[in-house]
């Protein structure tokens, strides 16, 4: 069982990330499942498209296969921001 989390983090005066989070219940260990990018003005269909894509995503495998793994949620957003280097 996973717990989702959302956690937002301001690009620019114009722009939001949010980061979809997983804790594994058992484990206590986070994931990012995807993060989402917004700019104002927000579309309400942006929220509906990245909310099913999650479900979708959720679905088809395994976050404990798909996902890394850490001990909180600033660490795991941290790796996945190095990863992907898209953001400052």
């Amino acid at each position: 069982m996973f717990e989702s989390i959302m956690i937002w983090k301001r690009a620019s005066n114009e722009s939001l990330i949010r980061f979809t989070c997983l804790r594994n219940i058992n484990t206590g260990k986070c994931a990012v499942h995807s993060a989402d990018f917004f700019t104002v003005p927000v579309d309400a269909a942006q929220f509906a498209y990245f909310d099913k894509q999650f479900l979708e995503l959720l679905s088809e495998e395994s976050p404990e296969v798909r996902c890394e793994w850490f001990d909180s949620g600033s660490a795991a957003i941290e790796q996945h921001e190095l990863d992907f280097a898209w953001s400052q």
